[in-house]
């Protein structure tokens, strides 16, 4: 699995009101009210033993706060799963970080590289 930072916590996105309540749009409700969605949709609700993790994620983020994928990585190693953390420090959102497609080439390959055992 590999997460340009990810909204790896569905309940901590609907604690800080995340991109207008986006959680709650998406899932029906808060966890209070669907709480079942919450533990069937968020990845850190659920069980990723077998898979390598990788999260890219910017300390300067102000979309997704970096913490989420701190907070993500600490729970998910504690448990045992393989989840590894790459920080990009004083970066912003990652969407507006991404090269453009005629620069494609070498990201992808920078990307393959990541998502290799």
């Amino acid at each position: 699995m590999l997460s340009l930072a990810g909204v790896l916590d569905l309940r901590r996105a609907w604690e800080l009101h995340l991109s207008n309540d986006a959680a709650a749009a998406f899932l029906g409700g808060s966890p209070t009210d669907v709480p079942d969605h919450y533990r069937e949709a968020s990845p850190a609700e659920r069980s990723i033993p077998q898979a390598t993790q990788k999260l890219i994620h910017g300390t300067a983020d102000d979309s997704v706060p970096y913490e989420i994928s701190q907070n993500y990585t600490a729970k998910k190693k504690k448990a045992g799963e393989h989840v590894e953390l790459i920080t990009l420090p004083n970066i912003g959102t990652l969407k507006s970080s991404i090269p453009a497609p005629q620069s494609g080439s070498r990201w992808k390959t920078h990307l393959s590289s990541l998502t290799r055992h």
